[in-house]
């Protein structure tokens, strides 16, 4: 799995239903990286039991020093906050790991970790897929349809 470094990765959504969370203390997190909410606070997706997928980290509501990163800090005041798009949308041109002809359309897509770029058709354990290949073009380049939040939240 390739962690997300601090490029931004340019991820363009047609959702922007967004919502700002505080970022868990010490995590570091990067624009246009995939996270989840636990406990209220954004957090690294992993294959943990209470991994909820939320989605895609578009920028900073406060203490953004402009380099596409920053770090949650439980004793700031004010904490720094991430403003997630949680309202799913598609991801053109995105390379899925296992994808490879037209009838991957509509197969469902999973992830661990805040690259877009280790999507796969492998369930996971335990965490939810995050949405599916919604067009296929070649290889293993597709498109694909993100779930929104309010789908894969756990009520």
């Amino acid at each position: 799995m390739a962690s997300l470094s601090a490029a931004d990765r340019n991820v363009k959504l047609t959702s922007q239903e967004t919502i700002a969370v505080p970022i868990a203390d010490t995590e570091a997190v990067f624009v246009g990286g995939y996270y989840a909410i636990d406990s209220g606070v954004i957090t690294e997706l992993t294959d943990a039991a209470g991994s909820n997928p939320a989605g895609i980290l578009v920028e900073f509501s406060d203490l953004d020093t402009g380099d596409g990163t920053d770090t949650g800090a439980a004793a700031a005041t004010p904490r720094p906050e991430g403003v997630l798009d949680i309202g799913g949308g598609v991801v053109k041109e995105i390379t899925v790991t296992g994808a490879s002809a037209l009838s991957d359309v509509g197969t469902e897509v999973y992830l661990t970790g805040d690259n877009l770029a280790d999507l796969t058709t492998s369930a996971t354990t335990t965490t939810p897929a995050v949405g599916l290949i919604s067009r296929y073009h070649s290889g293993t380049t597709c498109d694909v349809l993100l779930y929104p939040y309010s789908k894969m939240a756990k009520v």
